[in-house]
Parts: structure tokens; C-alpha cells; sequence
């Protein structure tokens, strides 16, 4: 199964952050690891856009994470077991455009802009099912009824999946 990711994934890796109490950051890396021992254990993919946001904020986060230990070593895991997998993530480069439907969402809401490149990506699975992976219930809520495309929240995927 591919599977899209949106900011969440990175920011997860960041135990650094200066705006979250501990008990955030410590539940954002149960849920990384609950991601991440079910991404393992199953027959899934990511999928990220060559020069995509969260492939950017992944590669920035790695370099900004080397003097925090357990930060870099979630990177340095990830790094090994995703990035240099070829069965495990898949890069496009060539783009299938979207759909006059998912256009018109967009251009409804300009904040959905920046999530343009989600819908790209997922775009480029040929799949029936395009699973992307987020933590924005908004977007969860603005795409509900939308057939191209599943939201779906990462709790929601840690439970389901």
C-alpha cells in the first residue's frame, strides 16, 4: 500500500521543539514509533514528490538533529530503513495533473494551497486507493467526500491499519 505523508512525519523526528510541552513531544514520538514499527512490519511505501516539502523538511531536520541523540537516531533509522529502500519510499518526478475536481476544492479555499503538493503526490499513485497521512483535521474535514482521495489521521491510521 502507498502512502502519503504530510508535515507531520518530519516534525514528528524534532524533539526540539521550542512551542511543545514534553507531553507533546513525548506523544508525538509514541506515535512515531507506532507509525514506524507498523510501516516496517507491513507491505507499505511512501511515496514524496522530488523536491517536496516533507522530503525538504526530512533532509533539514537530519542536519539540525546531529547534536540531539535520540532525535538523530530516529533520523539515522528512518534514514536506512526508508530512504535507501527502494521497496520502502518512491520518488516522482513527473507529474499527473490534478483533477478539475480537486482544482476546484482548491481555488474554493485558498489556504488549501499549500496542500497542493499532498494531492500531487497522491496524484501519481496509480492505485484506487490514495491514502495520505495527516494530523490537520480541517483537511481531514475539507476532503471528507472527496472520491480521489483518502484523509486519513495518523491516530486513525495507528488504529485501522
Amino acid at each position: 500500500m502507498n502512502l502519503i505523508v504530510n508535515s507531520w512525519f518530519p516534525i514528528y523526528f524534532d524533539i526540539t521543539l521550542k512551542d511543545m510541552s514534553k507531553e507533546e513531544t513525548r506523544k508525538n514520538i509514541i506515535q512515531l514509533e507506532a507509525f514506524l514499527e507498523k510501516f516496517y512490519e507491513n507491505d507499505y511505501c511512501i511515496i514524496l514528490l522530488e523536491s517536496g516539502q516533507t522530503q525538504e523538511k526530512f533532509y533539514r531536520m537530519s542536519k539540525e538533529l546531529k547534536n540531539y541523540s535520540d532525535g538523530y537516531k530516529r533520523i539515522k533509522e528512518v534514514t536506512k530503513k526508508i530512504i535507501y529502500n527502494s521497496s520502502k519510499l518512491r520518488i516522482v518526478s513527473e507529474l499527473i495533473p490534478l483533477s478539475q475536481e480537486i482544482e476546484t476544492l482548491i481555488a474554493a479555499n485558498t489556504t488549501y494551497e499549500k496542500d497542493r503538493f499532498l494531492l500531487l503526490t497522491a496524484a501519481q499513485i496509480p492505485e484506487n486507493e490514495k491514502i495520505i497521512i495527516t494530523t490537520d483535521n480541517r483537511l481531514i474535514e475539507q476532503f471528507k467526500d472527496n472520491s480521489e482521495y483518502k484523509f486519513v489521521h495518523l491516530n486513525q491510521f495507528l488504529v485501522e491499519y
